[in-house]
């Protein structure tokens, strides 16, 4: 697997990821930042096969990250979650690209309906874990995100099966977003399919 962006720049800018980034006022500074950041998230795009999809980091973006017509951006205010947020548009852009068969789309976003987000897990001394999959994380945060709202209530109105394609392609995502940084709640199918992205 690629080195996350702290294991592959961690002696080169780790005080620098460290500040706020209302902090960095000096615009040469945030430049730095940008090009180091490029240059890790590239490499990254590169090992999952992805040198075709262009990248540009970002300082005002409305979201952490975005896929659109071969590229990916990712918003400079969270340096230190960039790889992760790049891990998530990754699925975008291989879907877009058809590089998923039927038959392994479909028992991703089956996974992704069942599989319990580990960020979002707690025990219980009676159950065992228990928690929100990743599709119920989504939907909820799509449906409560002030931006997202309206888009996703009036394409739930007007294209219910559009609708429950977005979803599903974003639950898809963060859970393969929450497997790159800690595989060890996937086994089975679901890390074998995972694995498809690498």
């Amino acid at each position: 697997q690629t080195p996350g962006l702290y294991e592959a720049e961690k002696e080169a800018y780790a005080k620098e990821l460290a500040q706020p980034l209302h902090l960095k006022a000096d615009a040469a500074h945030v430049e730095r930042l940008k090009k180091r950041l490029a240059q890790t998230l590239r490499q990254r795009l590169d090992a999952y096969g992805l040198h075709d999809i262009g990248l540009k980091i970002v300082q005002d973006l409305a979201s952490d990250g975005s896929y659109s017509k071969r590229l990916v951006r990712i918003a400079l205010a969270h340096p230190d979650l960039a790889a992760e947020i790049l891990d998530h548009e990754t699925i975008h852009a291989l879907r877009s690209l058809a590089l998923f068969q039927d038959v392994e789309w479909t028992a991703l976003v089956k996974a992704a309906k069942t599989k319990r987000d580990p960020r979002f897990e707690t025990q219980n001394s009676v159950t065992g874990p228990f928690g929100p999959t990743f599709y119920e994380v989504q939907e909820h945060t799509r449906l409560t995100n002030e931006h997202e709202k309206p888009i996703f209530e009036k394409l739930k109105a007007e294209d219910p099966k559009l609708y429950e394609d977005r979803l599903n392609e974003e639950a898809v995502a963060e859970m393969f977003r929450a497997w790159r940084k800690d595989p060890k709640p996937f086994v089975g199918q679901p890390a074998s399919l995972l694995k498809h992205g690498l």
